[in-house]
């Protein structure tokens, strides 16, 4: 039986590398950790918010964390059900469109952040994998991070609602997809 493994993975959260421990060939220790260096978030994943008008949105993150990944079903060993916490934060930081700052405020005050930064953050997901084997495997992970919310920081209330009720909610979607070698 092996007993180890590394894995690199991207996420919405950034680039990682996890290292495993083999309990057995259904029950594995992952530690983790990761960052995505400050960067525009694609467009397709910003949504609409007519609040917000036309808006920038720029994020970096930094975490690391345990996680115990267990096969459940002997007949379906590629399916894993995966706990963990994590420790980090992500900065978000939102610039609105200048066409809608309130009257008398400058372009300084279109910046406005949303960071967490709250620790532990628990985390909860699925994930379909290669068993636990010597050589290449392959993993894709979906799961939630549940959160203590973000801390959101500007100077229009108005603003700090949309961006509350649309762009940084208290549990966060999360997926990945891994590779790594058995040993």
């Amino acid at each position: 039986m092996l007993s180890y493994g590394v894995f690199v993975g991207v996420s919405p959260f950034g680039m990682g590398a996890n290292f495993n421990y083999n309990f057995n060939e259904k029950t594995t220790l992952s530690i983790g950790l990761g960052f995505a260096p400050e960067g525009e978030v694609p467009g397709a994943l910003a949504p609409e918010v007519s609040a917000l008008g036309d808006y920038t949105w720029e994020s970096k993150t930094q975490w690391m964390g345990m996680f115990l990944n267990h096969r459940p079903f002997e007949s379906m060993n590629w399916f894993t059900v995966n706990a963990g916490i994590g420790i980090g934060y992500i900065e978000n930081h939102i610039h609105i469109g200048h066409d809608l700052l309130p009257e008398g405020h400058s372009e300084t005050d279109a910046e406005y952040l949303a960071n967490y930064s709250e620790n532990p953050v628990g985390y909860f997901g699925f994930a379909a994998r290669t068993p636990n084997q010597k050589g290449l495997q392959f993993g894709f992970d979906f799961g939630l991070l549940h959160t203590g919310g973000p801390v959101i920081s500007g100077v229009d209330t108005s603003k700090i609602a949309a961006i509350k009720d649309n762009l940084a909610p208290n549990v966060l979607p999360n997926f990945q997809i891994s590779v790594g070698y058995g040993f």
